[in-house]
């Protein structure tokens, strides 16, 4: 998945899996691909696909997040990113690796 939001690039196949999880069954409408990506520049962001009550599905989610059954979501400071990893069960070795 790739998508260019304000002016950066954001890509899957290109940028570093820091963790990758699912969540629900498949054909449950809250189901959830998800992963932690940090970019060659060093810009983290979220990716993901997902049923229509997931945040993936949802329309809450600014335009320019969305890509087809999915989307990207770049942290805007490293504050966000800490605060999304401990709110997500990260473990501190996981959160050691990110921020050293």
């Amino acid at each position: 998945m790739k998508k260019i939001i304000h002016g950066k690039t954001y890509n899957t196949e290109t940028a570093t899996v820091i963790r990758c999880w699912e969540d629900f069954e498949p054909s449950d409408a809250r189901w959830h691909e998800t992963g932690l990506y940090r970019t060659r520049g060093g810009d983290y962001f979220l990716a993901g696909v997902g049923g229509v009550s997931s945040m993936w599905g949802s329309t809450e989610l600014p335009r320019e997040y969305v890509c087809s059954r999915g989307g990207i979501v770049p942290f805007d400071s490293d504050d966000e990113l800490l605060k999304y990893m401990e709110l997500n069960d990260f473990t501190e070795d996981e959160i050691a690796a990110v921020f050293g």
